[in-house]
């Protein structure tokens, strides 16, 4: 027989697993968001080393400072497309005034 400490312990438990499930889906979009941009930073990045050899750091950063998935994704076409390193420098730089 359950006594009812026994019940408001499982009360609680269940109250408790209830919360940190609803913290989850509220928290799940930003976490996938989060890991798109992180995976297209990383990709724009990847394509140039492949297409140009050398990506320095400051464009790098550059590109991981963008947040905007649009804006990513517009640089992410754009990476097969451009001539130069330069090219494609200025075009982060045209991203980030907006």
């Amino acid at each position: 027989m359950e006594t009812l400490a026994d019940q408001w312990k499982q009360q609680g438990a269940q109250q408790e697993r209830h919360r940190a499930e609803e913290w989850i889906k509220q928290e799940k979009d930003k976490w996938e968001r989060q890991a798109e941009l992180k995976a297209t930073q990383r990709l724009i990045v990847e394509i140039l080393t492949e297409r140009f050899d050398v990506v320095g750091s400051g464009l790098t950063q550059k590109i991981y400072s963008i947040e905007s998935l649009d804006i990513l994704n517009g640089l992410f076409r754009k990476t097969q497309r451009v001539d130069s390193l330069e090219e494609f420098s200025k075009l982060v730089d045209k991203a980030l005034e907006t």
